[in-house]
C-alpha cells in the first residue's frame, strides 16, 4: 500500500479539534458500551484502548505527550495496561542496539496477540524497510499531529505509513498529555549539524531545524500558567540551535529565564561542545540564574583524540576539559553530567584508558557508560568492531570505576537544603527532590510536598541520591518525633526478645532434665534423645498415644497449632498433658525459628504500602566472583527455615528502598555491601508484595550478626545451584541476575 502521505489529502482538521490547554482522557466505556460497539457494521472512531510505550531521550517523550494528547483528544482511551489495549503505539529511539531490539520484540509480541501495531520513533523513521516493519504503519518523526490519522486507518486493518521530512514539524501548540503534570519537557530543536559514524539519528532526524524564539517563550509561558513547576529543554543538540535562524542558545536563554516564575525552575538538556565554546560567559550567567538548575549535560564519549576524529565528533579532548573546566570554576558546585562508549571499533588499549583518566579527573556524578553497538547503515558498522568479550571487560571496568566514588558523601549529613519536589521516587514512599544544582535528594511525604519548595535536612547519602527529613519553615527543628518514637519502640522489642530467647532456652533445658517422668498415658520416656525431640518440637506425640493410633489405623496426628491431644482434651503445645504439669506434653507442634520470633517481635513497625495496597519491600541479591565462578548469597528462610532464600523485608517509613535492602542485608546475613544496579522490581498479586531488587557487592562479611545469633544460616551458592535450591517464588530473581551478569 502506497504512502498516505502521498496519496490521501490532508483531513486532520476532521479529526483533531482545537488544541486546548488541558486534556481529560474521557472515562472508559461500560462493558455494555463495549459490546454495543463490537456488533456495529462500520469502524466508530475514537471507541478503543491505546497503549503507548516510549524508548530513549527526552525528545522522544515529549513526541510521546504529544501524541498521547491529540489521541485523548479524539475520544480514544490510554490504558497502562497493554493486555487490555487495543493497538500499541510504540515510539522507538535508534541510539542504542538494545532499544530497538526491545522494540521489535514488543512489535513481534503485539502481532502475536493480535493487536494492531503502530510503530513510532527514530527506528521506523530511518529504516522503514527492515523485514521486521514489513507490513507494519508508521507514523514520521515529522507526522506526529497526524498520529490520530494512522491510529484509526490501523485500527481498520489497513497499513498506513506517513514518513516524509518535507514538511514543517508539528507546531508547539498541540495538545498534550504530560506524563508528569509539574514538567514540561519541551523540544526547542529537531535535527542536529553533526555527522557521527556511530549515530543513526541523523537518518531520522535530519538536519538542524529550530523552533521559533516567539513560539518558544510562548509555550513555556503556558506551560507555567497550566501548573507546571519545572521546564525541560530537550532536542538531539541543545547547543546548536538558532544556527539555522541566524541566533545563539544565550538568546534563547535570556528570553525564557524572563517568564519563570517563583517556585519554578528550568533544566538545559544535553549539548555538544562545539557549540557552547564560544558562549561559555553567558552559558555559566544563565546556569547561576537561581531559577535555572546548575546542571549540564555535555557528551565526551571518548577521551581519546584519535578517536574523536574516527567518531566525527568535531571537536577534542581539550575543548571539553575547557568547557567543564570553566563551569567548575564559574558555576558552584554544578552538576555536570557526560556520556562514554566503551570499546568503539577503532578503540585500542591507550586509547580506554585516557577515557578511563579523564573520568578519574571529575568523577562525573552521572556517567552515562555505553557498550558501542553497530548501527547499520552507519560508517562506523562497517569497521572492525572489538572482540565482544573485551568490549564487555572495558564496560565493566569503567563501570566499577564509576560505582567506585561517590558525590554524595556521609559528611553532608546534616545539611540543610532548599528543594523542588516534582517526582515520586522508584519506591512510591518518597518523592525525589532537587536543589539549586539538581542533586537528587528522596524527601518523605511525598502528598503535602509535591509541586512546592521546602526545606530538608539530609539524613543519608548513597551512591546516586540523599535522603532527607522535612525541616520546620518556622523554627528550624527538624520533624524527628516520629523517627525517634520509631527507635524507642525498636529498643523495647529487642529487650523483650532477648527475655523471650533466655525463657525459651530455659523450657529447653527443664524439657531434657524430664526424663523419666510419665505422661498421663502411662509411657516413660526413658531416652534422652527422645525428650530432646519433644523438646524442639519433633516428636508430637507420646509413644503410647502414637502407637494407639498404628493399630487404630489413624496414624500419626499431624502437628497443628488447633489440634488437641486425646488424653487430655487441652490445645496442642501446651505445657503438660493436665492442668497441673504433671509430665512433659503429649502433642507438640513444631517452634518457629528464633528469628522468626525476632521478626515477629518487631511487627510494631509500620508497614509501608503503596496507593493499590501492596507492601513495598526491598532486597538485596549479593555477589562475588565471575563468570562460571559467579556466587550468590542466600539466607534461610521459608514458614519452617528450611529453604534458601533472597535476604529482604519491608521498607520502613522515611527509608528509601535502597537503605532497606542494605540494612536487611546486614541483619539477616551479616553483609555490609555497595548497590551496584537496581534489578527491577517484582510483583507478588497473591502476597500483595512488591520488591524493589538490586545487586550488592559485597564489601565485608561478618563472623557473628544479628540473626545468625538465633539461627538464621547463610550460604553461598553458585548461580546454577541457587535456581534449584532457592524458594519457589524467588527464582524469578536469580533468573534476573544471571541476565544481569
Amino acid at each position: 500500500m502506497c504512502d498516505i502521505e502521498d496519496s490521501w489529502k490532508d483531513f486532520r482538521e476532521t479529526t483533531v479539534k482545537e488544541a486546548e490547554p488541558f486534556i481529560k482522557v474521557r472515562a472508559r466505556k461500560t462493558a455494555k458500551e463495549s459490546e454495543d460497539v463490537g456488533q456495529m457494521d462500520s469502524f466508530v472512531p475514537g471507541t478503543k484502548k491505546i497503549w503507548i510505550k516510549t524508548w530513549g531521550c527526552s525528545h522522544n517523550a515529549s513526541d510521546t505527550e504529544y501524541m498521547a494528547g491529540l489521541i485523548s483528544q479524539a475520544g480514544y482511551n490510554l490504558t497502562e495496561n497493554r493486555e487490555q489495549a487495543d493497538l500499541w503505539l510504540l515510539n522507538s529511539c535508534t541510539v542504542k542496539t538494545p532499544s530497538e531490539m526491545q522494540a521489535n520484540y514488543l512489535l513481534e509480541e503485539g502481532q502475536k496477540k493480535e493487536k494492531a501495531v503502530v510503530m513510532a520513533g527514530c527506528v521506523s523513521q530511518a529504516a522503514p524497510n527492515e523485514t521486521w516493519l514489513k507490513g507494519i504503519s508508521i507514523v514520521g518523526v515529522k507526522q506526529i499531529d497526524r498520529v490520530v490519522e494512522v491510529v484509526e486507518e490501523t485500527l481498520k486493518g489497513n497499513m498506513v505509513r506517513l514518513l516524509s521530512r518535507k514538511r514543517e514539524d508539528a507546531q508547539l501548540s498541540l495538545p498534550k498529555m504530560r506524563k508528569n503534570p509539574l514538567i514540561e519537557v519541551l523540544a526547542i530543536n529537531t535535527g542536529c549539524l553533526n555527522h557521527c559514524t556511530y549515530c543513526k539519528t541523523k537518518m531520522a532526524r535530519g538536519d538542524l531545524k529550530s523552533y521559533p524564539l516567539e513560539e518558544l517563550v510562548e509555550q513555556a509561558k503556558r506551560a507555567f500558567e497550566e501548573g507546571v513547576k519545572e521546564l525541560w529543554l530537550t532536542s538531539e543538540d541543545l547547543g546548536a540551535w538558532g544556527r539555522d535562524k541566524d541566533m545563539v542558545l544565550p538568546d534563547l536563554l535570556n528570553e525564557l529565564v524572563k517568564v519563570i516564575p517563583s517556585g519554578c525552575m528550568m533544566r538545559l538538556g544535553m549539548t555538544n561542545p562545539p557549540y557552547i565554546l564560544d558562549h561559555l560567559d553567558e552559558i555559566a550567567t544563565i546556569l547561576n540564574h537561581p531559577r535555572v538548575y546548575s546542571f549540564l549535560h555535555i557528551p565526551v564519549q571518548s577521551g581519546s583524540d584519535p578517536v574523536l576524529r574516527d567518531m566525527k565528533r568535531e571537536y577534542s579532548r581539550a575543548h571539553f576539559e575547557k568547557v567543564a573546566d570553566f563551569m567548575i570554576k564559574k558555576v558552584p558546585n554544578v552538576y555536570l553530567a557526560t556520556d562514554m562508549i566503551c570499546a568503539f571499533p577503532t578503540e585500542t588499549q591507550e586509547d580506554f584508558e585516557e577515557s578511563m583518566d579523564l573520568v578519574r579527573k571529575y568523577e562525573f556524578p552521572s556517567l552515562f557508560i555505553n557498550q558501542y553497538y553497530p548501527r547499520s547503515g552507519t560508517p562506523a558498522a562497517r569497521m572492525k568492531k572489538v572482540e565482544a568479550q573485551e568490549a564487555k571487560r572495558r564496560t565493566a571496568e569503567m563501570s566499577k570505576l564509576f560505582r567506585g566514588y561517590r558525590r554524595y558523601t556521609e559528611d553532608r549529613i546534616g545539611e540543610v537544603h532548599e528543594v523542588l519536589v516534582c517526582e515520586m521516587a522508584k519506591d512510591e514512599v518518597h518523592a525525589v527532590g532537587h536543589n539549586k544544582c539538581y542533586e537528587h535528594i528522596l524527601v518523605p511525604n511525598p502528598q503535602q510536598v509535591m509541586g512546592k519548595v521546602v526545606k530538608v535536612r539530609i539524613t543519608g547519602a548513597f551512591k546516586f541520591h540523599m535522603t532527607s527529613e522535612l525541616v520546620d519553615a518556622d523554627n528550624g527543628i527538624s520533624k524527628i518525633k516520629d523517627k525517634t518514637r520509631q527507635v524507642l519502640v525498636k529498643s523495647a522489642l529487642l529487650i523483650i526478645t532477648f527475655f523471650i530467647v533466655i525463657f525459651t532456652n530455659m523450657k529447653v533445658y527443664l524439657r531434657l532434665n524430664l526424663v523419666g517422668q510419665r505422661c498421663r498415658g502411662g509411657e516413660l520416656m526413658r531416652h534422652k534423645n527422645e525428650a530432646m525431640e519433644r523438646a524442639m518440637g519433633g516428636v508430637r506425640e507420646c509413644r503410647e498415644c502414637r502407637e494407639r493410633r498404628r493399630v487404630e489405623g489413624e496414624g500419626e496426628r499431624p502437628a497443628s497449632g488447633r489440634e488437641r491431644c486425646e488424653l487430655n482434651q487441652s490445645v496442642v503445645g501446651c505445657s503438660a498433658h493436665s492442668a497441673q504439669s504433671e509430665s512433659l506434653l503429649c502433642c507438640m507442634t513444631a517452634n518457629p525459628s528464633p528469628w522468626k520470633r525476632l521478626s515477629r517481635s518487631q511487627s510494631g513497625v509500620e508497614r509501608q504500602r503503596d496507593g493499590e495496597g501492596f507492601r513495598i519491600r526491598a532486597a538485596a541479591v549479593c555477589v562475588k566472583g565471575k563468570g562460571e565462578h559467579t556466587q550468590i548469597l542466600l539466607v534461610s528462610g521459608g514458614k519452617d527455615g528450611r529453604q534458601w532464600v533472597v535476604p529482604g523485608g519491608g521498607v520502613e517509613k522515611d527509608e528509601c528502598a535502597e537503605a532497606a535492602a542494605l540494612r536487611e542485608l546486614m541483619e539477616e546475613a551479616g553483609v555490609k555491601a555497595i548497590i551496584v544496579k537496581e534489578l527491577g522490581t517484582f510483583q507478588d498479586d497473591v502476597r500483595k508484595h512488591k520488591t524493589a531488587v538490586f545487586l550488592a557487592e559485597m564489601t565485608e562479611e561478618l563472623e557473628t550478626w544479628q540473626e545468625g545469633e538465633f539461627g538464621r544460616k547463610r550460604i553461598w551458592m553458585s548461580l546454577n545451584d541457587s535456581t534449584n535450591h532457592v524458594k519457589q517464588s524467588h527464582k524469578i530473581i536469580i533468573d534476573a541476575v544471571a541476565l544481569a551478569r
